[in-house]
């Protein structure tokens, strides 16, 4: 019984490492193309906050 869990966990061990890797690259990607920053500048317009500071 132990054996088995054991197995399952090592076995859901070695499915997760990839999928934790593809995951980061797609939160990278994710960062790199799509930005949030005019989202948060519009919301501070919106409220009136100053979120970010204009150059």
């Amino acid at each position: 019984m132990i054996a088995f869990t054991a197995g399952g966990l090592l076995g859901l061990l070695t499915l997760s490492i990839p999928v934790g890797i593809a995951l980061f690259l797609l939160a990278f990607g994710i960062d790199q193309f799509f930005s949030f920053f005019p989202l948060m500048r519009g919301l501070g317009r919106y409220f009136g906050l100053r979120l970010i500071t204009p150059p």
